[in-house]
């Protein structure tokens, strides 16, 4: 009986701890940006903005793309509670047509990992 009692108490626990809010948590004002159309071999420079609306430092670990020609420039790695930051994202048009590069985004947050995403089509010079 005894020992039923504290498996029900454990279990409480985790979920307790499982539901703490006191987390970093990022926010982006938008994930998915359209460039629209561009022409080949230009370098477009775009800007992701966020918040962190935890209650804890939000620490940007790395951020990876799917392809080496979308490229992430500096960032801030450290945010405090309710204050912004910005990624940069460099992309250089090297064929022609639709296009969308994946660009995560890794943290301390609970969720770990954030998906953006930056699409436009590269036309043909007339």
């Amino acid at each position: 009986m005894r020992l039923k009692i504290l498996n029900k108490i454990g279990f409480f626990l985790l979920i307790l701890i499982g539901c703490n809010s006191d987390y970093p948590e990022i926010s982006f004002s938008q994930k998915i940006i359209d460039i629209g159309e561009i022409k080949r071999d230009t370098i477009i420079d775009v800007s992701f903005k966020f918040k962190n609306i935890g209650k804890e430092i939000l620490i940007i670990k790395r951020i990876t793309t799917d392809c080496h020609c979308t490229v992430p420039k500096d960032y801030v790695k450290r945010i405090e509670p309710n204050r912004k930051g910005e990624i940069k994202i460099s992309y250089h048009s090297r064929g022609y047509g639709y296009f969308e590069q994946l660009i995560s985004v890794f943290s301390n947050s609970q969720k770990n990992e954030e998906l953006l995403i930056l699409k436009g089509t590269v036309i043909r010079e007339n």
